[in-house]
């Protein structure tokens, strides 16, 4: 698996569906002075997450005309990949987490999870997570990664 230590120095991660994590881009914040220079969330994705081994070994579909936001709700979730994407963009003061997770998941991915929850890296961060389990109804709403750990594991027994 791979890890990195200050894990939302980045602008998100994702996990795939074999449960490695890899994060991708840098954290842009809007009081930064070139703010508007630097790459955000679908241009860090499709320059390092798009072209890597994983996202072509797992055959997930990514539609270059459209930001990766609309890229994970209409195809990334239902191919079962996993975005975690830190959403502090109004200043280093402020942490966010904000997520699109599949309805089903793997093993492996809910063993990533159990990792990244017992690492309380996000337990300081205000969270938003959205797990999308039927196309036509609205997605479920987590408030943390915890509590979204919590309720698939008490599922799986």
């Amino acid at each position: 698996m791979i890890w990195r230590k200050n894990l939302m120095d980045e602008a998100g991660i994702v996990i795939f569906r074999n449960g490695d994590i890899i994060p991708f881009g840098k954290a842009v914040y809007m009081d930064d002075p070139e703010y508007l220079d630097k790459p955000g969330h679908s241009e860090c994705f499709v320059k390092e997450i798009v072209p890597s081994f994983n996202f072509k070994l797992e055959e997930y579909t990514y539609d270059e005309n459209e930001m990766l936001y609309k890229n994970a709700t209409s195809t990334l979730v239902w191919e079962g990949l996993i975005i975690l994407l830190n959403n502090q963009t109004l200043s280093t003061d402020r942490s966010a987490l904000f997520g699109y997770i599949p309805g089903v998941i793997t093993e492996e991915q809910l063993s990533s999870i159990k990792e990244l929850v017992e690492s309380k890296k996000f337990d300081h961060f205000d969270q938003r997570l959205y797990e999308y389990v039927d196309q036509y109804d609205e997605p479920r709403e987590y408030s943390s990664l915890n509590n979204y750990y919590a309720n698939k594991k008490s599922k799986r027994r």
